[in-house]
């Protein structure tokens, strides 16, 4: 199993802004909230040499070593991977990498409760 998981301020706000959550959640309280519903879930995943997890973010911004990592514990060769870009097009998804930043003033307190509750599930940028 491959999990690809992705910077939870970008989904918090993904959540604001299609409705899975009201903009009266965005508060700090409800950001924590979030977070540990997202703990939660993480905390069901069995620990196993069958599970492989991959950053979103390093998916779309090193998608090369991230791929061979990925080609590596499916024990696949690159040759294998005869579709490449067809479906995951990392022009286009780099764009939704950070939005957090741009709705940063609506959602402050909120992303701001996630980011205090979880910080080991923020993207590291400066990696």
């Amino acid at each position: 199993m491959i999990i690809v998981e992705r910077d939870l301020r970008d989904i918090l706000c993904n959540e604001m802004r299609y409705g899975v959550a009201s903009n009266a959640d965005s508060t700090y309280e409800y950001g924590k909230h979030f977070a540990e519903l997202q703990i939660s879930l993480r905390e069901n995943i069995p620990v196993s040499d069958s599970v492989m997890w991959v950053r979103f973010e390093d998916l779309i911004l090193d998608y090369d070593r991230t791929v061979k990592k990925i080609e590596e514990f499916l024990k696949l060769d690159s040759r294998d991977h005869i579709e490449a870009g067809k479906y995951l097009k990392t022009e286009i998804s780099i764009r939704n990498i950070g939005q957090w930043k741009d709705y940063y003033k609506e959602y402050r307190e909120a992303i701001n409760g996630v980011a205090d509750m979880v910080p080991e599930y923020l993207y590291d940028f400066e990696e």
